[in-house]
């Protein structure tokens, strides 16, 4: 398991996101794909194309699940602003995007440590 999945799976717990949902392991692909690619993040409707691929369901439904699952997180926005940096209600584009980035600056921090 390397550092961006480790932050992201402690990431997601900090949030509450539950596991059981479909949407929660939507976003972990997600997050992979957008971190083997960053210019996903740009197009998301590729972005949820490939994703959809991946899981067997449409952009759509891609879309609904994340959704669904950032809605059925029971943190709070300290919690929320302390993992994401901001305590604003983000849509799932948005929440794709800022969690990516709280990621890359945890590890990059991390690796920053190490050295």
């Amino acid at each position: 398991m390397t550092t961006f999945d480790q932050e992201l799976s402690s990431s997601l717990q900090q949030l509450q996101i539950p596991q059981h949902t479909k949407g929660y392991a939507m976003i972990i692909t997600a997050m992979n794909l957008i971190n083997s690619k960053p210019s996903y993040i740009q197009n998301i409707v590729k972005l949820y194309t490939k994703t959809g691929e991946l899981h067997k369901a449409s952009p759509r439904c891609v879309e609904g699940n994340i959704c669904n699952a950032l809605q059925c997180a029971k943190s709070d926005f300290h919690v929320q602003f302390d993992v994401l940096g901001t305590n604003r209600e983000l849509c799932t584009t948005e929440f794709l995007a800022t969690l990516h980035r709280a990621i890359v600056i945890k590890v990059e921090d991390k690796e920053l440590i190490k050295c």
